[in-house]
């Protein structure tokens, strides 16, 4: 595959998001690739979501393509989609790699196209087709972290195409915990991740780290008023280490609090639901 080196350009888009519209090299290929993230500060068990994406304005197919990230080892990717034109394709999704390019980084890799006959990635980027890859990460403690490299490696006509970026910092705070929260969350609670953060239909709650498996497990909900609005608990299997929750009709677009509880562990988080 293609080996790196390079800069990028950064633009800055009204709604708080962070957008890189990406230098190539060598110059002159009519490739569009950017970079976004939906937040520079979040807090604690917010989703940071980062959106790529390849457009393919070339006369020919890239070959050898696969897009790579550096995350620092505070930093989860829970789930991501990868899809050409709207419709997933096979692919091959490799790390983390621990420290494998800077020290305090795990790294990942999305296989686009090898062609290695046993190697399910395979698939080339033809001209005019438009890849999408969008992953969500979350992170359990304060601080602020620098993503300090991505980039896309790829063949085209003639040579190897290649991508790299600045460093970009983005913030995770403790969060804004008020006298409106449920006083049922206590202090030093582990914070679960919710993703999507904010959600329209339904989210997903994340316990991996707490090592749960086989103990029953309640989830309730708050309102801001502290009122309970859902209360179920479950029997978790073996391979199970998060809750999908999907409000009911009745449920009202707002802030609510969780609380996930099994014996003496307790766990906590805040998220956004919008209709």
């Amino acid at each position: 595959m293609a080996k790196t080196l390079i800069s990028s350009v950064f633009f800055f888009c009204i709604f708080g998001h962070s957008a890189a519209q990406e230098i190539i090299y060598p110059e002159g290929h009519n490739i569009v690739i950017t970079y976004d993230l939906s937040s520079f500060d979040l807090e604690i068990g917010d989703t940071l979501l980062a959106t790529r994406t390849v457009t393919n304005n070339e006369s020919f197919g890239l070959v050898n393509l696969y897009l790579a990230e550096n995350l620092p080892f505070e930093f989860n990717i829970l789930s991501y989609s990868l899809e050409i034109d709207g419709t997933p394709i096979p692919h091959a999704y490799l790390g983390p790699f621990y420290g494998e390019i800077f020290p305090s980084c795990n790294s990942f890799r999305w296989v686009i196209d090898d062609p290695a006959p046993s190697d399910p990635a395979n698939r080339v980027l033809m001209p005019g087709e438009l890849l999408e890859l969008e992953y969500a990460i979350v992170c359990t403690t304060v601080g602020n972290y620098a993503l300090p490299f991505h980039t896309l490696c790829a063949y085209g006509d003639t040579s190897g195409i290649f991508t790299i970026a600045d460093s970009l910092t983005v913030t995770f705070s403790p969060g804004s915990r008020t006298s409106e929260e449920p006083s049922v969350f206590p202090a030093g609670s582990y914070i679960a991740p919710a993703y999507p953060n904010p959600f329209n239909r339904e989210v997903v709650i994340d316990f991996g780290n707490l090592e749960l498996s086989g103990d029953p497990v309640r989830l309730t909900v708050y309102d801001l008023m502290g009122n309970e609005v859902f209360d179920v608990e479950y029997i978790l299997t073996a391979d199970r280490d998060r809750i999908h929750w999907r409000p009911e009709k009745n449920i009202a677009t707002g802030v609510y609090f969780y609380r996930l509880e099994t014996g003496a562990v307790v766990s906590t988080g805040k998220m956004t639901f919008l209709k």
